[in-house]
């Protein structure tokens, strides 16, 4: 049984790990900093169809001007058309980069939800059972 519950939470919550590691990644080659103006949301649907707004920053690295949607949703963010913000660009790619604001908020997001999965699973098993889910 223990050991059920450890893969569980091991199946869950690796994926917050590994966006912790993405993160520490980002922020080792995105050492460039640049302001950057909130321009737009693009829109983009999931597959169940929901809508997610995600903000579109334009920002300018080594003369060059860059627009660029986050890889995050707004939701979280709490980002508006004209809002000002600091990016972390990639000077190798400069069409990479990473907004602090998003950083903290996505790691703690991934990993809220990875771990209410993982809770869903479990009491889904203690409640009725694996074999109704075989």
């Amino acid at each position: 049984m223990i050991i059920l519950i450890v893969i569980v939470l091991l199946i869950f919550l690796v994926p917050g790990v590994r966006i912790i590691i993405n993160v520490i990644k980002s922020k080792k080659k995105c050492t460039e900093y640049a302001d950057a103006t909130v321009v737009d949301f693009e829109t983009r649907y999931n597959r169940r169809g929901r809508v997610s707004y995600y903000p579109v920053f334009k920002y300018e690295f080594d003369g060059v001007d860059h627009r660029r949607a986050s890889s995050f949703y707004s939701e979280f963010l709490g980002f508006n058309v004209g809002d000002k913000t600091g990016l972390y660009i990639d000077p190798d790619n400069p069409e990479m980069f990473y907004c602090p604001k998003e950083t903290i908020q996505k790691v703690i997001a991934n990993l809220i939800i990875c771990g209410e999965r993982a809770f869903v699973v479990l009491i889904i098993y203690f409640k009725f059972g694996i074999k109704n889910y075989i």
